[in-house]
């Protein structure tokens, strides 16, 4: 119910810091201007939506936990958080 700008908000509120991978798309990045005519859906649609949770080698099984449970808040709170958005 909630965009990834939103998510990404609401995720560093839980303060987990989350990046906004391949955005944008290599084929909207200025050396590609020329081929802008080419439509790639799937390629757009992913790279205006996915998000890098933070991982690394030496991550708990604690900070785990902790990145499933604040989803699992925004989830439940998707519709105020939108509704507060906007």
């Amino acid at each position: 119910g909630i965009d990834r700008a939103l998510l990404a908000a609401a995720l560093e509120r839980e303060q987990l810091f989350v990046r906004q991978y391949y955005s944008p798309p290599c084929h909207h990045m200025g050396a590609y201007a020329n081929s802008r005519a080419q439509s790639l859906p799937v390629t757009e649609y992913a790279a205006y939506n996915v998000i890098a949770l933070p991982v690394y080698n030496d991550m708990t099984e604690q900070e785990c936990n902790g990145i499933v449970s604040a989803f699992g808040r925004i989830q439940a709170n998707a519709g105020r958080i939108a509704q507060a958005a906007h």
